[in-house]
């Protein structure tokens, strides 16, 4: 993992290019055949996602498979979803009644 970056300016990216940071990159078009094949992250990059959602890592049983539990630990405060956002972003909004 990566050291805390809260305290980073927005331009000060020069850790970006350091070993070891999450990257994804973002794919114009197709990779390997696939026109789907948007975002490619790095190892780094997939880790920090699957932390970043409320999972920890256990394993690698194989080749760029991660194997996950719940981590029992608060969700980082961007990840969590007030009921209403929720419901907006899967078209169940509540309209009032007229």
């Amino acid at each position: 993992m990566y050291p805390d970056t809260g305290d980073r300016e927005i331009d000060d990216r020069d850790a970006f290019l350091e070993p070891g940071w999450p990257k994804m990159a973002f794919i114009e078009g197709r990779f390997a055949g696939d026109p789907t094949n948007w975002w490619v992250p790095n190892h780094a990059g997939v880790e920090a996602m699957l932390r970043s959602t409320g999972l920890r890592i256990v394993g690698y049983p194989g080749h760029e498979i991660y194997l996950c539990e719940p981590a029992h630990q608060p969700l980082p405060e961007a990840a969590r979803w007030e009921r209403a956002e929720l419901d907006a972003a899967l078209g169940r909004a509540r309209r009032p009644h007229a």
